[in-house]
């Protein structure tokens, strides 16, 4: 027998009859679909259709081919277990049929695109959220508060698979307030105005000049209603001198609180209001949603992490104000810059008296300013940042994205102490460097959220990079269908 027979015996059948593998399939098939689409294309339609369907010969012909295709199609979404109803004849409307070819189509090529990235060693489950670990070696004693301990030297550490969750539904359906994704200016919504300096109606007046037509325009910036008491607040004596950094206690040793209920919100407010420092971070998620979501709220003091449900208590969240904009409490947040906007837009909340880490670090010169190189910095903690995609929006969260969202806060009081002290010692008698990051941080916090823009010239930016070269009449279409587009997310409240 010779070698190529034995390579032939030896290789496993196509799983396919008739064909001698997938190649061989898939080429076949493409070849009958160019030709049926030839002879459709060949097909007479317009003022032709009418005509040839006064002869009864035709119309037979196209009656009993229409009714095997249909049958055919029935056949197809049934093994898809796609739902719709494809009937001859006018019960349905045509536009309806059309778009359960629509739907079929997407979820047959979604599948046959996930089964292609799974043949092709790429892996894309998407019905679950997490994990899967692997065995490793005990990993060697580490200091008590280190969030992630360290592995023996060439070993990997545990690794996890991070799955999306597509069947989630939307949490935009259950809102109470309808998300506002005009294309007009973001506009505060704030309906009290805890720690006043100046009242909520001055607060909310428009500078001198602004013609009332200016407000309809998507660039213009509505002032923020707690501006006059940002520009108040001077830094306290206090937080000019130097203290004791005080480590955190280790995870496992640190009370969690999940925070879902209006009852266990007014709890948390009621320990917060005691505080001096508290360290702030939210998670965001930005897929089906025109401007994104906040899912999640941590917040951590000296002895306790809390974890807010921001999804299930969005419209009870402006209490939050009574201690973001109290300027005795010190907010301690890392790159603020999204997060003081998402705060604005989702929950009508602004933050009085911040001090940003990420402005500190650039302050003090750091080659890096995110918050992994900090940790590593000052705590000699390696950040795990393998959940940075997730979908915040799963419910129940589960443990590892309960752990990875609240040590984002954790230790950052720590970080804290440690970088005021750096920034005194590194100031003159009067601790310019640290008075120069509440600055910063403050120039931060009195931003207004700015809603994402459309004007009639964004399409030339997509015209630009794709180096095409149109004529006016496709130039035109571009433009009119890169409006609808945006039109369609707006009000659909999707991503684009």
């Amino acid at each position: 027998m010779s070698a190529d027979e034995e390579d032939l015996e030896s290789s496993p059948p196509c799983a396919i009859p008739g064909y001698t593998d997938v190649n061989d399939f898939s080429q076949k098939a493409l070849r009958s679909v160019l030709k049926a689409t030839r002879s459709s294309n060949d097909l007479p339609v317009g003022d032709d259709f009418d005509f040839y369907s006064t002869y009864r010969s035709v119309r037979d012909v196209l009656d009993i081919e229409g009714q095997r295709i249909l049958a055919l199609l029935k056949r197809l979404l049934r093994s898809q277990n796609v739902k719709g109803n494809l009937s001859h004849g006018d019960s349905v409307e045509l536009d309806d049929q059309f778009d359960v070819l629509m739907d079929a189509n997407d979820q047959i090529l979604e599948r046959a695109g996930s089964s292609l990235d799974e043949a092709s060693g790429i892996r894309k489950e998407e019905t679950k959220l997490v994990i899967s670990s692997l065995s490793v070696n005990q990993p060697r004693a580490s200091s008590s508060w280190n969030k992630k301990a360290q592995t023996s030297s060439g070993k990997s550490p545990v690794s996890y698979s991070l799955m999306t969750a597509r069947n989630i539904q939307r949490p935009q359906l259950r809102f109470k307030d309808k998300i506002d994704n005009s294309n007009l200016p973001f506009k505060p919504t704030l309906r009290e105005k805890p720690n006043p300096v100046k009242p909520l109606e001055e607060s909310l007046k428009l500078p001198e000049g602004v013609q009332p037509e200016d407000v309809e325009k998507p660039d213009f910036n509505y002032p923020n209603p707690y501006l006059p008491e940002m520009e108040a607040l001077t830094p306290s004596p206090k937080c000019l001198q130097r203290v004791t950094p005080q480590e955190p206690k280790p995870l496992n040793l640190t009370p969690l609180v999940m925070v879902k209920t209006e009852k266990e919100l007014s709890n948390m407010m009621e320990d917060l209001k005691t505080k001096t420092e508290i360290a702030v971070d939210l998670e965001h998620h930005s897929y089906r949603s025109f401007q994104g979501i906040t899912c999640l709220l941590q917040i951590s003091t000296r002895t306790h992490d809390y974890i807010v449900d921001t999804l299930e208590l969005r419209n009870h969240l402006n209490v939050l104000n009574h201690v973001f904009t109290d300027p005795n409490i010190v907010k301690v947040l890392h790159g603020s810059d999204s997060d003081i906007g998402w705060l604005q837009r989702d929950f009508s909340v602004y933050v009085v008296n911040i001090f940003d880490t990420g402005q500190a670090a650039r302050v003090l010169g750091f080659s890096r300013f995110s918050l992994a190189h900090l940790l590593m910095n000052y705590c000699q903690v390696e950040a795990d940042k393998q959940f940075q995609l997730a979908d915040w929006r799963i419910r129940p969260l589960p443990q590892e994205l309960i752990n990875y969202a609240r040590e984002d806060t954790h230790f950052l009081l720590y970080i804290y102490d440690m970088m005021r002290n750096q920034l005194l010692d590194r100031s003159n008698t009067t601790g310019n460097l640290l008075l120069s990051v509440y600055e910063r941080s403050k120039a931060v916090a009195a931003k207004v959220f700015q809603k994402p823009v459309f004007t009639k010239h964004d399409h030339l930016e997509l015209y630009k990079k794709s180096k095409k070269v149109f004529n006016n009449q496709q130039l035109s279409a571009l433009r009119d269908l890169y409006a609808w587009r945006d039109g369609m997310a707006r009000a659909e409240d999707e991503s684009l």
